[in-house]
């Protein structure tokens, strides 16, 4: 994978030991490939993109150092798609998730061939095998009914947890906070604040 990638390099300006130098880079590029395997990606599909890969490389890097845009992750996403909220269970899987979110698909907009037409979202938030609740702050609960734009990812949800691959085979994890739909928009339900136009998805 680190051969595939076409990227500029960092060059901090106070680094000046070329030995140092070549590291941060090799590091950089290490990074970058464990990153873009565990969304799924394969060094055919760098080379096979239009543009060399540039663009998934540089959403991926944006990634890493926290300043990807919406466009990033819907790059990176292999499962985006409008759908309503059908049902919300305490689920352990052994998979470090507590709690399953149930959608019925309304809009694909990037779904893997192999996920049916329900959806199941892992979420951490809930309460664990001893009775204890855990929330995290970005997982906004979700209200049944609504219709939330979700931009996630089957592969990463596999790659961090693949001993659990047999006991949900539809679920994914989100890469940012599902975003509420109103008419041909989406906006956050959480930070980061991102504002979709779905009439150009």
């Amino acid at each position: 994978m680190v051969r595939a990638i076409d990227v500029v390099l960092p060059h901090p300006s106070a680094i000046d030991n070329p030995v140092q130098l070549e590291a941060i880079r090799n590091l950089y590029l290490v990074d970058i490939a464990q990153g873009l395997a565990s969304y799924g990606f394969k060094p055919g599909d760098l080379r096979s993109s239009a543009d060399g890969g540039s663009a998934i490389v540089e959403a991926m890097g944006n990634t890493l150092r926290g300043t990807a845009s919406v466009d990033d992750y819907l790059m990176l996403a292999d499962t985006v798609f409008v759908g309503t909220k059908q049902s919300e269970t305490n689920q352990l899987l052994d998979d470090q998730h507590r709690t399953t979110v149930g959608f019925q698909i309304t809009r694909e907009i990037k779904v893997p061939p192999n996920l049916k037409d329900t959806i199941d979202l892992r979420r951490r938030s809930g309460a664990g095998a001893g009775g204890e609740n855990l929330r995290i702050s970005t997982e906004v609960p979700l209200e049944d009914g609504q219709s939330y734009l979700i931009i996630g990812s089957r592969s990463l949800y596999q790659s961090e947890f693949s001993g659990n691959r047999g006991q949900c085979k539809n679920c994914i994890v989100e890469l940012i906070p599902a975003l509420v739909v109103d008419g041909d928009r989406a906006t956050s339900t959480a930070p980061p604040s991102f504002n979709v136009d779905l009439s150009s998805l």
